[in-house]
């Protein structure tokens, strides 16, 4: 019966290996797409498509790539057809159904927009501190804690009005990543 033997090769001629073929890899098969099929849709939102590496390798550059997938994923009705690379397309995406493309150029955050966005989000998160405040303010009326209920119905006007109070700072902020950090001065809850 013949004999199996196990080579050990040590780690690092292993991870020397490893990074040789990733490096050939690199250098044989075409790079990740840096390019995007831009166009705005008749709803007036941006789309913005990618290539993939799989249907990339089909074609000899990348550009052959965009070409034949343009015809395919862009529809009909579309305007502001373009290509663009990813350093050119808005650095946040947190605002990405904000993006506006006027002509065909890289989209641009609608600030306007992402300002709306960004106040709904806030109702959303405001949504279940008011449902936490109604529960307390109904146990603050069953055990007769007045002083409690009046301050949970300050605290509740108080967060009904927070969007018309921090209109005036979002609307102050000129930046999609400045507004995208911005946090409203949420008011105490005194339960």
């Amino acid at each position: 019966m013949a004999e199996v033997r196990q080579v050990r090769v040590p780690n690092l001629l292993k991870s020397v290996g490893i990074f040789i073929i990733l490096l050939l890899w690199l250098l044989i098969h075409p790079a990740l797409s840096q390019e995007r099929i831009i166009y705005t849709r008749p709803d007036g939102g941006v789309s913005v498509v990618g290539v993939s590496p799989e249907y990339l390798a089909r074609f000899p550059t990348e550009a052959d790539a965009l070409a034949a997938l343009r015809p395919i994923v862009v529809p009909p009705g579309a305007t502001n057809v373009t290509e663009v690379g990813l350093t050119a397309l808005p650095s946040t995406r947190r605002f990405r159904n904000a993006w506006r493309q006027v002509g065909a150029v890289a989209p641009q955050v609608d600030m306007p927009l992402a300002r709306i966005q960004r106040m709904g989000e806030v109702r959303v998160e405001r949504a279940p501190k008011l449902t936490k405040s109604d529960v307390e303010f109904l146990r603050a009326q069953e055990t007769g804690n007045t002083t409690l209920q009046a301050s949970l119905k300050d605290y509740r006007q108080r967060l009904r009005d927070l969007p018309a109070t921090e209109r005036p700072t979002v609307d102050a902020i000129a930046t999609p990543e400045t507004l995208a950090a911005w946090n409203p001065a949420w008011p105490i809850d005194p339960a």
